[in-house]
């Protein structure tokens, strides 16, 4: 199987099985042996469960080759060839090791017509049990090279059935179009071996960099017969492109996030390996004039950087330090090619190419600096973000073709947000676009301008000047701002308007002075006006002072005042986005205007002063479960989107320190439990904006408390990949633990507090258990050797402390005393030594006082305030959860329980 063939494999294309000629390979009898010598067949079946690895190992080899060959071309009946199908997928999940790669093997020796016409008879790749799930599992092996053999063989094979796919066959697509899906779960491992492994496979196998071909020569028909193709014929830019689309429409959202991780990295590790460059150049192979001290510093810091994110650290330093040394001028050139956003597809692959040929034939290269730098350049170089490959998405993003549209577009905006360097070239082809679709009071816009205004806008925002600015441009862009529907187009042309037009005030005034007229509900393009005034509270604010009073009327006394739709008993909890009704999008414009108004104020005297109103409203929506009235009653789907909106609306304040201030403990406790909403969607849409917001620094370290709340998370893979990542920033916040350690060993005092003060809090004995299970959640997370007493040392600070939010609660003295009881037990359980921490700590001052006198304190200290016997069912606690956490590594997550830590979820919402 070539992944990177072209033009694509089609089953049609495969010749049909022919009577054998040779005399080696023909059968000496017709006769099946199954039913000549049945005892002995069944005897043969049995060696399956051989004790011996080495016997299962060959006979799964010879299952393989039974399967591949219908036995020798004899044939196989149905019930036979199932037979041995199901025996093939459960060596695939073999106790051992080299069982399960004897199995991957065999199935990699598999054609992909016989692939997806013997082997796929088990199931499709989503069908627990079947050859292809248990192959796609593989690729998360526990053990390594079952994982590097079992990720590229179910990558060649999407590969291979890509043409298949793109050509709509439908059974192809249900039975492999999940592949990359499941190949791109790997990156939730957070684990640098697979890491490297992601990119060996997604520029391999695959998007391949040599597919298609520079140049198409001679290509072969159905007929095998050879026929040149012409340019008009073939344009590898576009086969490339739509390769990747149709990758990228293949992925669920999890995978789909992924994926764009791993491009959004581009950026990053291109600065970091430019500066590797200069360095090594300074270096000069180790020959400097001055500054030698300096210069093998700076070396080393960029070194260091780039080898903790490979496997084997310690050889990747000794390799790149043999790069160095090398000083070969002309692979730094070639590195530079490959990762410049100016440079085309083809430039970047040669280089790619030649580069790897020069390390390769070097006199003085270890063997394995190519092994240690093509990681490197996948990762840096660009490749799917590229200049050659921007036409061909826009193309597709204009003529859908194939179905690809939204893909694309979809693609245009990551582009745009992530790497704007290389959309630079393309941009005047998107406002061209822009001026064709401009939309009138009589003639509606196309749905897909949005996603392109989308695009744009993000672009204008960090390069304002590269936009144009003539006539016909501007006056598409206040027609979409007046008359573009959804309302979303208005919000982002208005963006893309105030950011690049010198006139932005007259053309702010003369937009609310349209949008706040005679404003009416359900009347002439009326959400158009609302995200119209949302956006310009935002970036017109001085203009936005002069139509205070009827903005203010609008969006609170014509909106989110009024209740216009009447509930139903047979109203879903949730709508999707495409949905969602007038009346529910209104009131989110109406409520965005509000605290966009907000955001603008840079004053904190003026925060203090306009905060509260804003904050008041947000959390009452909060506390009423997404209800506004008192009196009136919303419909269930009008309140699950409030109540998120309400919550991203808070995340969104919180990002600047003046309203930070302002969401006082209490309000942060109920905000902090939208992670435990009834409904999935409310809570991995406030997760995923939480963590966005953290991995970018834009909120407190507070909020790191809040991803602790999914200790009871139903949905697995959730509560799997919000565990994972809670882990990857542990490691990247990880501070030295005699300075008091990282951000997330710090929020064990602040998640105390929470827990100590959630509704949900109780000191019965089995209701601390279930507590238990919160803080085992955060010790799995952040918790090493290392660390450990710095843990237990901010445990105990916590009941050195009082609770400044109820003097006289006692809670928090319970629950310090049960993470230390949880922390000894995982001590014992991971042998590890706990190193007791002998510096000072400090203590939120909004959570937690000093003690009123020395006699309290001695008193707190002595008093024991576990309920007896809890101590010893932490035990069981810490075991069961070390065992789940070995079967969630091996399973990708196992599914929690409704216990009644998770109570909050089965009361009344939406």
């Amino acid at each position: 199987m070539d992944p990177a063939a072209y033009p694509p494999v089609m089953l049609e294309e495969y010749a049909q099985p022919t009577a054998p000629t040779n005399i080696l390979t023909t059968p000496m009898s017709p006769q099946s042996f199954a039913q000549a010598y049945p005892a002995v067949y069944n005897s043969f079946l049995g060696r399956k469960n051989d004790k011996s690895p080495l016997i299962r190992s060959a006979w799964t080899t010879a299952i393989g080759r039974i399967i591949l060959t219908s036995a020798g071309g004899i044939g196989l009946s149905r019930e036979d060839e199932a037979t041995l199908v199901a025996g093939l997928a459960e060596k695939l999940n073999d106790a051992d090791e080299r069982v399960r790669i004897a199995a991957v093997k065999a199935v990699g020796g598999f054609g992909f017509h016989d692939i997806a016409t013997k082997l796929a008879s088990s199931g499709d790749v989503n069908k627990t049990g079947s050859v292809l799930c248990s192959l796609a599992d593989r690729s998360r092996d526990r053990k390594h090279a079952v994982r590097v053999e079992g990720m590229t063989t179910i990558s060649k094979i999407w590969g291979v059935a890509a043409g298949e796919i793109a050509a709509g066959n439908e059974t192809v697509t249900a039975l492999l179009g999940a592949i990359p899906s499941r190949i791109f779960y790997a990156y939730y491992a957070n684990d640098q071996d697979v890491n490297v492994l992601l990119d060996h496979v997604m520029f391999e196998h695959l998007l391949p960099l040599s597919y298609p071909p520079l140049k198409s020569k001679g290509i072969k028909n159905a007929n095998g017969e050879s026929q040149q193709a012409t340019d008009d014929s073939f344009d590898p830019n576009t086969a490339r492109v739509q390769r990747l689309l149709i990758l990228v429409r293949s992925l669920d959202p999890k995978a789909k996030k992924a994926f764009f991780a791993l491009q959004a990295r581009q950026k990053t590790f291109r600065n970091v390996i430019t500066t590797f460059l200069t360095k090594c150049e300074e270096y000069n192979g180790g020959v400097m004039d001055g500054n030698e001290k300096e210069i093998k510093q700076k070396l080393t810091a960029v070194i260091q950087w780039l080898v903790a994110l490979l496997p084997d650290s310690l050889r990747a330093s000794a390799d790149l330090w043999k790069f160095a040394k090398m000083h070969d001028r002309r692979a730094y050139h070639l590195i530079r090619c490959t990762m410049d956003p100016i440079e085309d597809f083809k430039t970047v692959h040669k280089a790619v190419k030649e580069f790897a040929k020069r390390i390769e034939a070097a006199p003085g290269a270890p063997a394995g600096l190519l092994e240690t730098m093509i990681p490197l350049i996948y990762r840096a170089g660009s490749i799917v973000y590229n200049q050659s490959n921007l036409p061909a998405i826009l193309e597709f993003s204009r003529n859908d073709a194939k179905g690809l549209g939204a893909t694309a577009h979809e693609l245009l905006n990551e582009i745009s947000e992530r790497n704007p360097d290389i959309f630079k070239a393309q941009v005047k082809d998107l406002c061209k676009l822009l001026i064709e679709a401009a939309p009138t009071a009589t003639k509606a816009n196309d749905v897909g301008s949005v996603k392109t205004l989308k695009s744009c806008a993000a672009f204008a925002k960090k390069f304002p000047d590269d936009i144009p600015k003539d006539k016909p441009f501007v006056q598409a862009l206040v027609a979409f701002a007046k008359f573009g529907s959804p309302a979303k187009a208005a919000k982002h042309a208005v963006t893309i308007l105030i950011s690049t037009t010198a006139r932005k005030e007259v053309h702010a005034r003369d937009l609310l002075t349209w949008a706040t007229k005679d404003w009416t509900y359900g009347e002439d393009h009326y959400l158009t006006k609302l995200a119209c005034i949302s956006q310009l509270n935002l970036l017109a604010p001085t203009v936005m002072d002069e139509f205070h009073d009827p903005i203010l009327g609008i969006t609170s006394q014509q909106v989110l005042l009024q209740y216009r739709t009447t509930p139903s008993s047979t109203d879903r909890s949730w709508v999707d986005d495409a949905a969602v009704d007038s009346e529910c999008e209104a009131k989110t414009w109406s409520l965005k205007a509000l605290v966009n108004r907000l955001r603008v104020v840079t004053d904190p005297a003026s925060a203090a002063e306009l905060a509260p109103p804003v904050y008041k409203l947000l959390l009452t929506i909060l506390s009423n479960e997404g209800e506004l009235s008192k009196t009136a009653s919303t419909p269930k789907h009008h309140k699950s989107r409030l109540r998120l909106l309400a919550a991203h609306l808070l995340l969104k304040l919180s990002t600047t320190k003046a309203f930070d201030a302002q969401l006082s403990p209490k309000s942060f406790l109920r905000l902090a439990t939208v992670a435990q909403d009834a409904l999935f969607p409310v809570r991995r849409s406030f997760i995923d904006k939480l963590q966005k917001y953290l991995v970018l620094n834009r909120l407190p370290t507070r909020f790191y408390v809040i991803p602790f709340l999914l200790a009871f998370e139903p949905e697995a893979h959730f509560r799997a990949s919000a565990a994972t990542w809670l882990k990857s920033r542990a490691r990247a916040l990880q501070g030295p633990v005699g300075g008091g350690g990282g951000a997330l060993e710090a929020t064990l005092p602040r998640l105390l507090s929470l827990l100590a003060h959630h509704p949900d809090y109780s000191p019965e004995p089995a209701d601390l258990l279930d507590t238990a299970q919160y803080l085992l959640f955060f010790i799995t997370s952040v918790a090493t050797e290392d660390n450990l007493g710095l843990l237990y040392k901010y445990a105990e600070r916590v009941k050195q402390a009082r609770d400044a939010l109820d003097p006289s609660s006692e809670n928090i003295y319970v629950l310090a005393e049960l993470a230390m009881a949880v922390l000894r037990k995982w001590e014992a359980r991971r042998g590890w030594a706990m190193q007791a921490y002998a510096g000072r700590l400090g203590m939120a001052r909004e959570l937690f006082a000093k003690m009123p006198d020395h006699k309290a304190a001695q008193e707190t200290a002595e008093r024991v305030f576990l309920p007896e016997g809890v101590e010893e069912g932490v035990e069981e606690v810490v075991r069961r959860g070390e065992k789940r956490g070995k079967r969630a590594a091996g399973e990708g997550g196992s599914r929690q329980g409704r216990g009644r830590g998770f109570r909050l979820l089965l009361r009344r919402r939406g």
